[in-house]
């Protein structure tokens, strides 16, 4: 290159990498992974309470939507958001959290919750090893504990099987592709009573599953999402489900890739009610039953709304403070979007200038015989 070209071409290159800078910021800021990644209702002796992480962060709010507890994740142990949790309350009345750590090596983190202390102590390993996935490549791992029978249920979605380990992460069996056949599974709800729900995401509907310790795995029903006949084209996939305490449930059916689902109603018989009446760019992709109607996470919006039985919208869930941090996420969100947008824009920009000074001022090639 001749010295005028270099003088053209540093100033631009110097762009197309502030360019590239400002597109990973965006990048990062945009990241919807730091907003809201797990959502779990359980009973404590006070009454219902709330678990959301979300802003790598652990949030505990009461039924009524306040705030009680806020921990950061790394506090807790986990260097990353987990792919999962539940909460168990021991004949003692003892609660415990559990969380799927998806790391280079995975593991179920538990921690015992301190009344004194309003939050969640002594967290150490239950289990780990490469044995907690049926499939090494998974990266979507849920889990569910069972209690009463000292049992954790752990599903991948490339596993296709149920895995059962007891509170030492000690392997006690699992479910046969042949008489349970699994696409996918998702999310894990014990109902007690040796019951387990899973969401068979590519099979498209939720099943219910015997397990009886000691016993093979039994399918006792399944209910699909088409037999709903209210799903908007393409969201069919069941992810999750909220079981309300009149029977009521609630199916969280997306599209390829978790995106942009339907939460789907039904009666206690299973009858269709309603496809909850959530805004048509909702991103609904957590759900569970607080009370007579369901919480749902929106993985996009980062927020929380409850809706009711037959589907209505009841508003934004959580204290002005709780919600003015996912407001916080939100507009983070937003603004690395348009960082993102705005440096795709500038270097489109930069590369059509260079190939436009490239042509009026680049050397030329002589043409052959020229003197």
């Amino acid at each position: 290159m001749t010295r005028r070209e270099w003088q053209l071409a540093i100033p631009i290159l110097i762009g197309l990498a502030l360019c590239v800078a400002a597109f990973v910021h965006g990048q990062n800021m945009a990241n919807p992974d730091g907003g809201m990644v797990a959502l779990r209702v359980f009973k404590a002796p006070q009454g219902e309470r709330v678990a959301v992480v979300a802003n790598k962060a652990l949030h505990v709010l009461d039924a009524q939507g306040r705030r009680i507890a806020r921990q950061d994740l790394k506090a807790l142990g986990l260097g990353e958001s987990p792919g999962d949790m539940d909460w168990t309350v021991d004949a003692r009345q003892r609660v415990e959290a559990w969380f799927f750590d998806g790391a280079a090596v995975p593991r179920v983190l538990r921690c015992a919750w301190s009344d004194a202390q309003l939050q969640l102590v002594d967290c150490r390993t239950a289990m780990e090893g490469p044995q907690l996935k049926n499939n090494a490549l998974s990266l979507t791992v849920h889990l569910a504990v069972d209690r009463l029978s000292e049992r954790v249920f752990i599903a991948d979605a490339k596993g296709t099987r149920v895995q059962s380990f007891d509170l030492d992460g000690k392997a006690l069996g699992s479910s046969d592709p042949q008489l349970v056949p699994l696409l996918f599974p998702n999310r894990l709800r014990y109902l007690g009573n040796d019951t387990l729900v899973v969401a068979d995401n590519d099979h498209r509907r939720l099943i219910w599953l015997r397990v009886a310790a000691g016993q093979p795995t039994e399918l006792l029903r399944s209910l699909g999402s088409a037999v709903h006949g209210q799903a908007r084209q393409g969201r069919g996939k069941v992810t999750d489900v909220a079981l309300g305490p009149d029977g009521t449930l609630w199916m969280l059916a997306v599209m390829q890739g978790q995106k942009d689902g339907d939460v789907l109603v039904f009666d206690a018989q299973r009858r269709p009610v309603a496809r909850a009446a959530l805004a048509d760019d909702s991103d609904p992709l957590l759900i569970d039953a607080l009370g007579s109607a369901a919480l749902v996470g929106d993985y996009s919006f980062i927020r929380l709304n409850r809706v009711d039985a037959q589907g209505r919208d009841l508003g934004e869930f959580g204290d002005a403070a709780f919600r003015g941090e996912l407001q916080a996420v939100r507009q983070r969100v937003l603004s690395g979007a348009l960082w993102k947008t705005g440096a795709m824009a500038m270097g489109g920009l930069l590369i059509a200038a260079g190939l436009v000074l490239g042509l009026l001022f680049g050397q030329k090639p002589q043409r052959p015989g020229a003197v």
